[in-house]
Formats: structure tokens, C-alpha cells, sequence
């Protein structure tokens, strides 16, 4: 996996292939909750965009330190401290990542659960109307036979 930002190409790429992939989905689920899921997965890819592109840039100082031979006018503690810093950000940006990513699976569940519902009261309601239907044509069949 690339470590690049991805481009409003690619993320409109990636949304239509994912709406394209489930097209029924979205007519079951309803355009609401297809939105709220699609902006729900395009947040978690922002995110992981982002803390790749954290790592890519750590590697790249890491890199650069290395090719100047570690020979900066700063001493060893002054990098070790620095280094210290980048790896308290880092892990304090993990941390908001994966409470975000739990929040939103949470959510995600939740509408999930919603949507299961509200499909089967959609299901019973279609079930009354086919036996109201079905006993008004009755009714009808008896009433042209009188």
C-alpha cells in the first residue's frame, strides 16, 4: 500500500467502485443511511491516509538523518528527545485513530441494526397489505357474485 495521499480522483474511484459493487444495497438501505455509512467509511480512510502519510514523513527524516551521517549540530540526547517526541505523537494519533475507527464501527453496527428493523417492519407492513389485498378481492369476488 502506497503511503500517498490519495487524490479526490481516487477517493471518488474508490466511492463509486464501493457503490457500484452493492447498487441493491443502496436501494435497501435508502439514500440516507447509504450516505452516512459512505461518509462513515470515507472518515476512516481519511484517517488511515493520514497516519501513513505521519509514517512516510517519519521515514523520510529518519532517512535524511541517515544520509547526513547523524553528523547535525545536535547532540545525541537532542535527537533522542526529538525522536521520543515523534513516537508520543505518534502514539497519541494511533490512540484517537482507533478510538475513532471503535466509534464508528460502533455506529456503524448500530445503523446496521436500524436498518435490519426497519427491513423487517417494512416486510410485515408489505405482508398486511398483500392479506388486506387479498381479503378485499374476496370481498369483491363476493359481492359481483350476489
Amino acid at each position: 500500500m502506497s503511503t500517498d495521499t490519495p487524490t479526490e480522483m481516487e477517493s471518488e474511484q474508490v466511492n463509486s467502485d464501493a457503490m457500484g459493487a452493492e447498487p441493491r444495497l443502496v436501494e435497501q438501505i435508502g439514500g440516507d443511511a447509504a450516505l452516512k455509512l459512505q461518509h462513515a467509511m470515507y472518515t476512516l480512510t481519511c484517517i488511515v491516509w493520514q497516519q501513513l502519510t505521519t509514517i512516510h514523513s517519519l521515514e523520510a527524516q529518519v532517512c535524511a538523518w541517515r544520509m547526513s551521517g547523524g553528523s547535525a549540530a545536535r547532540t545525541h540526547d537532542a535527537q533522542l528527545e526529538e525522536l521520543r517526541h515523534a513516537q508520543a505523537r505518534l502514539t497519541h494519533d494511533r490512540a484517537a485513530w482507533e478510538a475513532q475507527r471503535a466509534a464508528d464501527h460502533a455506529a456503524i453496527a448500530l445503523e446496521r441494526r436500524q436498518l435490519q428493523a426497519a427491513r423487517e417492519e417494512l416486510a410485515e407492513q408489505q405482508k398486511d397489505v398483500e392479506q388486506q389485498r387479498e381479503r378485499l378481492y374476496r370481498r369483491l369476488e363476493r359481492l359481483q357474485q350476489h
